[in-house]
């Protein structure tokens, strides 16, 4: 259960749970009096993180509903806010929805929207805010990430990650950040990387480097030497395939780290019996306050 503070209001109804929260200050005579709100903001989704985001915005001048159920409201409540935000992954139907009710002058925020939703609320003159093309959002999410990742890892293998070989493919920001991470652990880290700038920053860690020349091509098989204990994905692209699949240890643990559809050949998986796992929004899982506090002071910024 969430502990709202007490100038929460908190209504229930079905399927449809919001609450709407705004400040109040003692005028002369010592009632409460409410503060003139510059901007209505609609908080949806039922990722923890959005319900710590609706705490924090709603405890500075914002009014702030907070809805779980989106397709619910409609199109009246829905254009009565100027500010509308959204997890990090929004799913489909909650963009036909938005497509449907959304008015000119509106400002939407979220993650990874598809282009064709893109273009269509330009169109209709809506703002939009994408939190995956921040670079500040993105490398403190990757902090998140990281640490989700390992956890994960640790749920779902039976052996330490101490004196583990552990594959990181990719050496984006979240690939430099979790095998840094892996590495405080002492575990024996390889990364796969497909530039030579970036196998020369991540030799200049310490790390065992291999260059993919053929990512494209998906023959990342053909660059392994060693069998590994942990295989952490983050690159969006099918490398972790059945022909370097069956070359590893069968208590190998995969997590995939990258946005849909991953990068690891899960029907493979299955068949081989090694456990792999896709694990998105692990900021929102593991680390939901803080990762509030990040987007909430991008959306602070922005509004102000």
């Amino acid at each position: 259960m969430v502990m709202w503070k007490r100038k929460c209001k908190i209504t229930c109804t079905g399927k449809l749970l919001f609450f709407e929260q705004s400040i109040t200050k003692c005028g002369k005579n010592g009632r409460g009096k409410e503060r003139n709100m510059e901007k209505n903001i609609l908080i949806t989704g039922e990722d923890e993180r959005q319900r710590y985001l609706a705490e924090i915005l709603g405890e500075g001048k914002f009014k702030v509903t907070y809805v779980e159920d989106f397709l619910q409201m409609n199109r009246e409540k829905i254009q009565k806010n100027q500010v509308l935000l959204f997890p990090m992954v929004v799913q489909q139907k909650i963009l036909e929805h938005c497509k449907e009710n959304l008015k000119q002058g509106q400002r939407v925020y979220g993650g990874m929207f598809p282009e064709e939703f893109v273009q269509h609320i330009k169109r209709k003159g809506v703002i939009l805010f994408d939190y995956t093309k921040d670079d500040a959002i993105a490398i403190q999410n990757a902090v998140a990430t990281a640490e989700g990742a390992i956890a994960e890892a640790i749920i779902n293998s039976r052996v330490n990650l101490h004196g583990s070989q552990c594959l990181v493919i990719g050496f984006g920001r979240c690939g430099e950040i979790l095998a840094d991470k892996l590495k405080g652990l002492k575990c024996d880290v390889t990364v796969l990387v497909r530039s030579k700038e970036k196998m020369a920053r991540a030799a200049a860690y310490g790390y065992h480097v291999k260059l993919c020349k053929n990512i494209k091509e998906q023959k990342l098989s053909k660059e392994k030497e060693v069998c590994f204990d942990y295989i952490f994905n983050t690159a969006p692209a099918m490398l972790v395939d059945r022909q370097f699949l069956q070359e590893q240890k069968s208590m190998v643990t995969i997590i995939d780290i990258a946005s849909s559809p991953g990068g690891v050949d899960y029907d493979a998986c299955k068949e081989l019996e090694i456990m792999a796992k896709h694990c998105l929004s692990l900021p929102g899982k593991y680390a939901p306050m803080a990762s509030a506090y990040i987007l909430a002071d991008a959306i602070i910024s922005r509004e102000q």
